[in-house]
């Protein structure tokens, strides 16, 4: 039953899973997720395309050192006018992204989606609890208000990216073996998504993101 209203809410929302490689393991889904966000971050900054990890992705790296094994995908955002050369069907990040393995789809103005290509005609594997086991890359566009601040897609708070983004930084883990770029303020971002006690481990993060700490 749970798989019959997954595939339906699939195909109304449009988020088509079917062309996605799917993880046998967390192990696994771990390293996949790992590997996109860290491709993805190449070769958009190949092509001048400033990103940035967000939420449990940065959470993790930075309390944590590692990915989160209990996430199904990794957060990266960017400036919404660089959606349109991601999403583009002959662009150049899409075409190299293709090349490498990945997909790019559940495009919009302000968010676009990737993962790992599926390599066989095979059925989507499911976990015990229904749920399939994808590793995704999401990419969320900010835009530029008169005020100053930035609406950022799906989330609720005005970000001040113009004091504590740039410049953006590497951030690095597996003794260094492993190397994503994110904001120069980590503690700005972390808190505004999951509160001041944002260092205390809580399995799925904790504290609130519509507090909007730290707005104006």
């Amino acid at each position: 039953m749970f798989i019959l209203t997954l595939a339906f809410a699939v195909s109304v929302l449009g988020l088509d899973f079917t062309q996605c490689d799917f993880a046998n393991t967390t192990e696994q889904r771990v390293q996949w997720l790992d590997e996109i966000l860290i491709e993805t971050q190449k070769t958009l900054a190949k092509h001048n395309v400033t990103t940035w990890a967000v939420q449990s992705t940065l959470l993790g790296i930075v309390r944590d050192y590692r990915t989160m094994p209990w996430t199904w995908d990794v957060d990266i955002q960017t400036f919404t006018t660089n959606i349109p050369s991601i999403c583009q069907n002959n662009s150049k990040i899409r075409l190299e992204l293709q090349a490498k393995g990945y997909r790019i789809y559940h495009c919009f103005d302000n968010f676009a989606r990737v993962c790992k290509a599926k390599q066989k005609d095979e059925p989507t594997k499911y976990i015990s609890t229904g749920e399939p086991v994808e590793s995704r890359l999401d990419i969320y566009g900010a835009t530029k208000r008169s005020d100053g601040l930035y609406d950022v897609a799906f989330s609720p708070c005005q970000w001040d990216l113009d004091q504590y983004l740039l410049p953006v930084r590497p951030y690095t883990w597996e003794e260094g073996k492993k190397t994503i770029i994110g904001p120069n303020n980590y503690d700005y971002f972390l808190k505004m998504a999951y509160g001041i006690n944002w260092t205390i481990p809580i399995k799925y993060g904790g504290g609130r993101d519509d507090l909007c700490i730290y707005t104006k």
